[in-house]
C-alpha cells in the first residue's frame, strides 16, 4: 500500500512510500503521526515501474564502472525499459575480460539496426589487439561457454561482437 510521507511536518505530500497502514487509517482517518492518511491501491503496473527503476538504480552504475559506455543517456534509457539485461550485462563482463587479454576495452553501447526500423539493441564489443584468429576463437569460447545457455533471456536485444583495435 502506498501511503503519504510527509517531511518537515508539512501536511504537503512530498514523496511515497511503500508501507502497511494500519486498519484504523485506511480510507481518510488519521494516522498515529496525525496526518491524514488516503489509501492508494498498487496496480502491478506501478509496481513494475517502481521495481524496474530500482532495479536500474542498483545496477546500471555498475555496469558504467565496467564497460566502456557510449553514449551513456541513451544507454542508459534504454537499459531502464530492458532492466531484465542488466543481469546479463553483468554477467558477461567477466566472463568476456577474462578471454581477453588484460586492459582489453568492453565497450557498451545502444545500436540501431539499419535494415529493421526502430529496433534498437545493446551491442557489446570486445576491443582485442590478439590475432583474427585467435580472437574469433575466444568469442567462440565464449558463446559456447555462457552465451549460447543465455541468450534466450535476451530476446533480440543483446548482442556480443569482437572488435580489432
Amino acid at each position: 500500500m502506498l501511503a503519504p510521507h510527509a517531511t518537515g511536518g508539512s501536511q504537503r505530500e512530498s514523496s511515497w512510500q511503500m508501507w502497511p497502514l494500519p486498519t484504523s487509517a485506511a480510507n481518510g482517518q488519521v494516522g498515529s503521526t496525525g496526518h491524514q492518511v488516503r489509501e492508494r491501491t498498487v496496480t502491478q503496473q506501478h509496481w513494475r515501474i517502481w521495481s524496474q527503476s530500482r532495479e536500474w538504480e542498483i545496477k546500471w552504475p555498475v555496469i558504467r564502472r565496467s564497460y566502456a559506455v557510449r553514449d551513456g543517456v541513451a544507454a542508459g534509457a534504454f537499459a531502464l525499459d530492458r532492466t531484465y539485461l542488466l543481469d546479463l550485462l553483468l554477467e558477461a563482463y567477466p566472463r568476456l575480460a577474462s578471454l581477453f587479454e588484460p586492459g582489453c576495452a568492453i565497450r557498451l553501447e545502444r545500436a540501431a539496426d539499419p535494415d529493421v526500423a526502430d529496433r534498437r539493441y545493446f551491442l557489446v564489443t570486445a576491443m582485442t589487439s590478439l590475432p583474427v584468429g585467435e580472437a574469433l576463437a575466444r568469442m567462440d569460447r565464449f558463446a559456447d561457454e555462457w552465451w549460447l545457455s543465455h541468450i534466450a533471456r535476451a530476446g533480440r536485444d543483446l548482442v556480443f561482437v569482437v572488435d580489432f583495435a
